[in-house]
């Protein structure tokens, strides 16, 4: 016989009727409702306040990002306006 069965059974599903029993009283209390509402409105907005304090660090890393590859950039061209000068300066001699 195997021991591993699968699915709640009869105590899972007791446990599950008891929570959503217990969540049925607790909201039909307006005042409880009101609560929970007013809570996950709070949530939602710090929520929403994170994401946007994401969004602009993102774009400040994207921006500085930017700039230090067009430095980098910058960089190689004066090197090799540099080395081209030698180049040049070598082949004159």
């Amino acid at each position: 016989m195997d021991n591993n069965k699968k699915g709640i059974g009869a105590f899972g599903a007791a446990i599950i009727g008891a929570i959503t029993g217990a969540a049925a009283v607790y909201f039909s209390d307006k005042k409880n409702r009101d609560k929970t509402k007013e809570k996950l409105e709070e949530i939602k907005d710090k929520a929403d306040e994170k994401v946007n304090q994401a969004k602009e660090e993102l774009k400040q890393k994207k921006m500085e990002g930017k700039e230090k590859v067009v430095e980098g950039f910058d960089r190689v061209q004066k090197r090799i306006v540099k080395e081209k000068e030698e180049l040049k300066k070598n082949l004159n001699k």
